[in-house]
């Protein structure tokens, strides 16, 4: 079963998918790393009970193949549109407007991959920051739900047990944890 595009990805819709199947929630299978072998690739995840795979944006430059891949797999591939941290630079500005030009199309499933990721480079730390919080804005706005980086999701957690305060940002949430947070019955 395939939801359209303007539902958000909540549990609810989850549990209307097929019973015992996997979700990849974070597939960069449009990368050119895998332009050998990429139709193999998502034939093995299929063949290992992988149903879905949610493929998150990084930066303008990925747009295109990410549409690809999604356009070619449509029944499998779900597009997501941010702007990843370490493509964040000085002036985010124009990639910000053209992720939001994109989000309001309302093709993609959540707002992702973004985050704040201090651990290759803090030079630009103050613009991921901002575009962190624009995002999560967007996502709020549009009822979508948010795709961090790994290393976003650490920065969140030591950011929110510093201030021991909630912020819009400390609400985002992955796909995954939000699945199995609603599973545990949190």
């Amino acid at each position: 079963m395939v939801l359209p595009c303007s539902e958000s990805l909540t549990f609810a819709a989850f549990r209307r998918l097929e019973p015992d199947m996997y979700i990849d929630t974070h597939a960069h299978l449009y990368h050119k790393q895998f332009d050998n072998d990429r139709a193999e690739m998502v034939q093995r995840a299929l063949d290992a009970g992988v149903r879905k795979l949610f493929l998150p944006n990084i930066d303008s430059t990925s747009v295109e193949a990410m549409h690809a891949l999604c356009d070619e797999h449509p029944e499998i591939c779900f597009p997501m549109m941010g702007l990843h941290p370490c493509s964040v630079g000085e002036d985010p500005s124009r990639d910000l407007a053209e992720v939001e030009r994109l989000l309001a199309t309302g093709r993609y499933w959540a707002v992702g991959e973004i985050g704040i990721d201090a651990h290759w480079d803090k030079t630009w730390l103050t613009q991921q920051q901002d575009a962190f919080r624009q995002q999560v804005r967007w996502a709020k706005e549009l009822a979508l739900p948010v795709v961090m980086s790994r290393a976003a999701r650490a920065s969140r957690k030591r950011s929110r047990s510093s201030r021991k305060r909630k912020t819009s940002a400390s609400r985002a949430f992955s796909i995954a944890s939000q699945v199995r947070r609603k599973r545990r019955g949190a």
